[in-house]
């Protein structure tokens, strides 16, 4: 890599981070951050640690990881990388007495993305009623999700917003009867078949997010995760008929 461009950080958060830093050594595209330590249950317990900022009761408490006293761009590390250890795939199917069947599966492992939507979107917005659900409210509430607010440290990058991005998803499945020839053939045709699929029916995840499978931007971006349409689901009943 040419030396004037041996580190490149890519992904803005809208809060002044880039999600992604890539260097010599490293993985396209891993994301760098901070790294989080549980939430501060009280102001007087945040008041006497490291802090990034103004980080009271409620927030997340971020780690001194050079023991300086000061949690600053120094205290960042490399959170992950959105490039698996493994792709996987098969396809099973069988004909028999008339009937048919086929599916396709397909999986990747051990590969992490960022949850984009949720660290970028720190304004008033609509939001999927998850994203409450076991928020810190009072001391005790919560070790690990912070408080709501609009806005403010939360929303720095960290190794909070880096999720598992290891899925498998059952991506088509059709199954299929036909009618024997020698029955057919008496009203004139060929061939009588009806038919039921499928797509992207049913997909094991533990990302948050719509699905941890979506389009990428720059080869620098391709675990972030900002929101685009998921993948959809899709069912179809058909005739096959030939004369």
């Amino acid at each position: 890599m040419d030396k004037r461009l041996s580190r490149v950080f890519s992904g803005s958060t809208g809060q002044g981070d880039f999600a992604t830093l890539t260097e010599v050594g490293q993985p396209i595209g891993s994301f760098y951050g901070f790294v989080t330590d549980g939430v501060f249950q009280t102001a007087d317990e945040a008041a006497s640690s490291p802090r990034l900022g103004n980080e009271t009761a409620g927030d997340l408490r971020y780690v001194d990881l050079n023991g300086d006293g000061v949690i600053n761009s120094n205290d960042r590390q490399f959170l992950g990388s959105p490039i698996p250890n493994v792709m996987y795939g098969f396809s099973a199917g069988f004909d028999y007495l008339g009937f048919d069947f086929a599916a396709d599966f397909f999986g990747i492992s051990g590969n992490k993305v960022v949850n984009a939507k949720a660290l970028s979107r720190f304004a008033v917005y609509n939001w999927e009623e998850s994203f409450f659900d076991g928020r810190w409210t009072g001391e005790g509430t919560s070790t690990e999700k912070p408080r709501i607010t609009n806005g403010g440290h939360n929303y720095r990058m960290s190794d909070y917003w880096v999720e598992d991005g290891s899925f498998f998803r059952l991506r088509s499945i059709q199954l299929g009867y036909s009618l024997p020839y020698k029955i057919v053939s008496k009203i004139g045709l060929t061939r009588f078949r009806v038919y039921a699929s499928g797509t992207n029916l049913w997909t094991k995840q533990n990302y948050s997010g719509y699905s941890p499978e979506f389009p990428g931007g720059s080869v620098f971006t391709v675990g972030l995760d900002y929101n685009p349409y998921p993948i959809a689901k899709t069912v179809l009943f058909g005739l096959d008929v030939s004369f």
